[in-house]
């Protein structure tokens, strides 16, 4: 694996026409310098993902999100969906503590895309929640969130919105000082947490700048406030007639959701007139359990629920299940990721062009599935994903760019859960957008030509797709600060290898999965009307979204069983999803030494298969979180109210979620005189230890989220 990484170091520079450049990390273990330091709410937050140019989330057509500084300490969390599951619009696909994929807009999955610095993940995170995103939250400097029409930068896969985890590995410019750092360590009662995360960038010579990052997480199993299994299906086991067995149900500890994560990264950038250039090599690594699930420890012969070897002595109590011969072992996700980035800036000395952008990244992604101690299914995947980027100077008002995007997946399961086949996935892209300002009125228009090809090494089937995405957008500035917007789009999205070639049983979801290699391309017509409003004490943030999707790629339940499970086969059907997303910040009271602040988060989408009016699965419910927050000298507090509604609106195969409200506080403290070189904080979880279940979550009806957790952190800055 590691001679692949050495031998693509290489060939690089011969690569740029495949690369991108996202080209505005800061690292958030050094002291923040962004725009924006307080709450989602701030629409002066500075975004870079899905833009020409840096703008603030006010100016920007699409629906965005920055989390970074004091917001992303207090929300940080083990997993990526986890830590943005406050943000407007957005869930958490909650597999537990160790994988957890964020749902925008009830979409997710291969539908939303997971970005590192620029460009792709590569890791198996999109084919299934029990998946981890191969990127550690410990490291990330900001997470930006953009919703809606993504596709022409990022492609077709993004429809649902994109996620990208700026990591300032790759130092996009000289340090101020010969060196700047951080380093810090918090421990979380719930699950006895243990992490630290450290980080330096140094200056070597005048024009080369250093990075080093490194990281360690220790949790042990998570503690629930109650019940592992929810009510509705513990009622619904007593309904089928099921035994009770009140002694031996799980309560109170989730065993097996233990994690254990370590990460790394040395990146090297080399500064010149007009540019730069860098590189990054990094390595994650992390074990977690796969709470619900077990896997099945055969006898020497392999027999699996063979009664007639008459061996009862042997395996006195057992039930009569088919255990005689196998009994049940931990689930557990070993994953290890080697990857290899370059990007980097150059300045065009030309009328028409201001600059060129590229970014590129390379990886050898593993994850072994442990039964016990013994192996039960390997996941390889191999991938390198670039893009390049031309930016067009501004003239009358004018300004753009157009470029390429690339990008290659080799995707091989071995054992057990091989429930598809080996197979390779290959896009290409070409895109242009353009804007043009005059006055108070902005307009924006863009298009994108992809290819994607899709083969399978089982029977050599290959499928070829063309698809072509558009969109426009415009606003109008009602006066310094309030905006009006609208976006619309049409985008084509091509099938993925697992909506094509499964067939086999899928133990994570409890489904037999079957795939379906007549499926077409999955068109997504729809657009967006927002409002925004910002003052020195108030700013305020309205969208209405509404997406209809032609062959809409789901699974479909068939009714049948095999291997004991339900047979499900991936169909297109047509569906709609629609909803709104709402963002309140207001100053209450200011002075030298006292401000006070409330702020609202609001948010609901509703659903449907509209051929068969029927609501689609795992659809989010509705979702308010009040919060006031208050900064007095060198000390500030938070407390946060969020009230999620129960979800009804389901299938034939789900079970209702009930409501619930939970309740977090925070306290941090600089010292005086100390320039805020240290920072303590104290952070309050789910105080009320409320039984929270994610409607989104495969495992709802068998997990809860954690309970009570009171962390508690220092962080250093120099």
């Amino acid at each position: 694996m590691k001679n692949k990484i050495y031998l693509s170091a290489s060939i690089i520079p011969f690569m740029l026409s495949a690369s991108f450049l996202n080209a505005a990390e800061t690292n958030s273990l050094e002291p923040q310098q962004q725009v924006g330091d307080a709450r989602t709410g701030d629409l002066e937050e500075i975004v870079v993902t899905g833009t020409i140019q840096k703008k603030s989330r006010f100016d920007i057509l699409q629906s965005t999100n920055v989390i970074s500084g004091k917001r992303l300490e207090e929300e940080l969390a083990p997993t990526l969906g986890e830590t943005l599951d406050h943000l407007p619009g957005l869930s958490s696909s909650s597999f537990g503590p160790g994988s957890s994929r964020p749902v925008v807009r009830g979409l997710s999955g291969d539908r939303v895309r997971i970005l590192i610095g620029g460009v792709g993940s590569i890791d198996a995170s999109s084919t299934s929640p029990d998946h981890a995103v191969s990127s550690d939250t410990l490291t990330a400097t900001s997470v930006e969130v953009l919703r809606g029409p993504a596709t022409l930068l990022y492609g077709s896969n993004a429809v649902g919105g994109v996620i990208n985890v700026l990591d300032g590995r790759i130092p996009f410019e000289m340090p101020a000082n010969t060196a700047s750092g951080a380093a810090r360590l918090q421990y979380g009662t719930n699950s006895d947490e243990m992490s630290a995360a450290g980080a330096i960038n140094f200056a070597a010579t005048d024009t080369i700048a250093i990075h080093l990052d490194a990281s360690l997480r220790d949790m042990g199993d998570m503690t629930v406030p109650g019940y592992l299994e929810s009510k509705a299906l513990r009622e619904l086991e007593e309904e089928e007639g099921e035994e009770e067995h009140s002694e031996e149900e799980a309560y109170k500890v989730a065993e097996n959701t233990s994690i254990s994560t370590e990460s790394g990264a040395f990146g090297i950038s080399n500064f010149f007139e007009g540019g730069f250039i860098g590189a990054s090599v990094s390595y994650y690594g992390t074990n977690y359990g796969i709470p619900g699930h077990h896997g099945e420890h055969h006898d020497e012969e392999g027999h699996e629920g063979e009664e007639e070897h008459g061996e009862e002595e042997e395996h006195e109590g057992e039930e009569e299940h088919g255990e005689e011969e196998h009994g049940e072992e931990d689930v557990r996700i070993d994953l290890e990721q080697i990857r290899f980035d370059v990007m980097g800036e150059y300045g065009l000395n030309s009328s028409f062009l201001e600059k060129a952008k590229f970014r590129f990244g390379i990886a050898d992604y593993e994850h072994v599935e442990l039964e016990g101690e013994e192996v039960g299914t390997t996941f390889l995947n191999d991938g390198w994903e670039g893009r390049v980027e031309f930016v067009q100077r501004m003239n009358n008002g004018f300004s753009g760019a157009f470029g390429l995007q690339a990008k290659r997946r080799v995707f091989e399961a071995i054992g057990a859960e091989a429930f598809v086949p080996k197979n390779e996935t290959e896009q290409f892209g070409l895109f242009g957008i353009e804007n043009w300002t005059m006055g108070n009125t902005t307009l924006e228009g863009g298009i994108r030509l992809e290819n994607t090809k899709v083969k399978s090494f089982d029977d050599l089937t290959s499928n070829d797709y063309t698809g072509v995405s558009i969109s426009g957008g415009a606003s109008y500035k009602l006066s310094e600060d309030s905006l009006i917007g609208t976006t619309i789009h049409r985008s084509e999205r091509a099938p993925n290898a697992e909506e094509l070639f499964s067939n086999g049983p899928h133990l994570a979801t409890q489904v037999y999965e079957l795939g379906n290699d007549a499926l077409g391309k999955e068109t997504a017509i729809g657009g967006e009307v927002s409002y925004r409003f910002k003052s020195d004490a108030l700013s305020s943030s309205v969208t209405l979204f509404y997406n209809k999707f032609n062959d809409f790629i789901y699974q479909n339940f068939t009714g049948a069983e095999e291997d004991e499970l339900p047979v499900a086969q991936f169909s297109a059907t047509d569906a709609r999803f629609w909803g709104v997303e709402a963002e309140f910040l207001a100053e209450l009271y200011s002075s030298e030494d006292l401000n006070i602040s409330i702020d609202t988060i609001f948010d609901f989408v509703k659903a449907k298969d509209t051929v068969n009016d029927a609501p689609l699965p795992r659809t989010p419910p509705m979702s308010v979180t009040f919060g006031t927050e208050a900064d007095y000298k060198n000390f500030n507090a938070r407390a946060e109210l969020t009230w999620n509604d129960k979800q009804d609106e389901i299938t034939a195969y789900e079970l209702p979620t009930d409501s619930y409200v939970s309740f977090d506080l925070n306290f941090s403290y600089r010292p005086m005189g100390d320039e805020g070189n240290w920072l303590f904080m104290i952070q309050g979880k789910n105080l009320t230890n409320e039984d929270i279940r994610h409607h989104t979550s495969f495992l709802k009806d068998m997990l809860p989220s954690a309970g009570r957790d009171v962390r508690f952190a220092v962080k250093y800055t120099f």
